[in-house]
């Protein structure tokens, strides 16, 4: 099948975690992740390691990754009631008082979202006005 396709966002984000949660940052100060229990979103199905896990391995450290979910749906209510943490879009903890974003202490790219579709419905109106909503509603960040 082939199919037409445009970058459509890329993202960095930070980290969230439950408002009153004891440790601050992803990596405490003793810059070892291992301690804080995290949470990571797999969507190929049960992954434990991530870019997180990339950029921190390129600083000599690892973090401790105990529950891999397949999508971010959820995640938030998993944050609210455990201590676990996760990097995730700010936008899954904006609105919920129970939760805050923490600016991670290192950098860690996110994912480079696409928008796909096969080649019979490029030309369709219908489908033009569809992809132009969505990119419209999903505000470009630099990388």
């Amino acid at each position: 099948m082939h199919a037409q396709s445009i970058p459509a966002r890329r993202k960095l984000w930070p980290q969230g975690q439950r408002r009153n949660h004891i440790i601050p940052t992803v990596l405490p100060p003793e810059r070892d992740g291992r301690i804080t229990p995290q949470i990571i979103v797999s969507p190929d199905g049960g992954g434990f390691t991530g870019p997180t896990d990339d950029a921190l391995a390129e600083q000599g450290l690892a973090r401790n990754v105990v529950l891999s979910v397949p999508r971010f749906s959820g995640l938030a209510a998993m944050l609210v009631d455990s201590d676990l943490v996760a990097m995730l879009p700010p936008r899954l903890v904006a609105g919920n008082p129970a939760l805050r974003v923490v600016e991670a202490p290192l950098v860690v790219p996110g994912f480079e979202m696409l928008m796909l579709w096969p080649e019979r419905v490029h030309r369709d109106p219908a489908h033009q006005w569809l992809r132009e909503q969505l990119a419209r509603a999903v505000p470009l960040q630099a990388p």
